[in-house]
């Protein structure tokens, strides 16, 4: 949303936004900000345009809406230490942070992420920081240790042996 707003549009998936917003300012109300598939990447869409274009009708068949897609997690979702982002912030500096925003920003340093056909390996120091920074908030947010998976399972079986439940 920041790089939007910061050229100058006030308007993101259907929310308008106030002028005088800072990057990584909180936001007076959670926002939804729902994405389609483009050819290549996802496209930001606004309510009326998921109707509009026929992603959905404003009456499902059985009533209920799938979500399908990294709803609160931080591919998709930015978090902050609370403790100290007030302070953080009121210095000019960064919040503290548990998602992959610095792995994204990696990309972008070393790369074109959006157009190059063959990206970089991220460096492993990087893919270890990422993978112990969504341990710490999987562990912050249900106040319980994160489950390894069984090391004696492959990863496809595992996602079938998941996916399983749901089919």
């Amino acid at each position: 949303m920041w790089t939007v707003y910061n050229n100058g549009d006030r308007e993101y998936c259907g929310n308008i936004l106030p002028e005088g917003l800072e990057k990584n300012q909180r936001l007076d109300a959670n926002m939804l900000t729902p994405t389609t598939k483009d050819e290549t990447h996802d496209r930001p869409i606004a309510p009326d345009e998921i109707v509009s274009e026929g992603w959905m009708t404003k009456k499902d068949a059985d009533g209920n809406i799938m979500l399908v897609d990294e709803i609160h997690t931080p591919d998709s979702s930015r978090y902050w230490i609370s403790e100290s982002y007030d302070e953080r912030m009121s210095a000019g500096e960064e919040p503290q942070n548990i998602d992959k925003e610095f792995l994204r920003l990696w990309f972008v340093d070393n790369c074109d992420p959006y157009n190059d056909e063959l990206l970089p390996d991220a460096p492993k120091e990087l893919v270890k920081e990422l993978s112990s920074r969504y341990i710490y908030l999987y562990e912050t947010i249900t106040c319980g240790l994160f489950p390894f998976p069984d090391s004696g399972k492959s990863i496809n079986d595992r996602i079938e042996e998941s996916l399983n439940e749901f089919i």
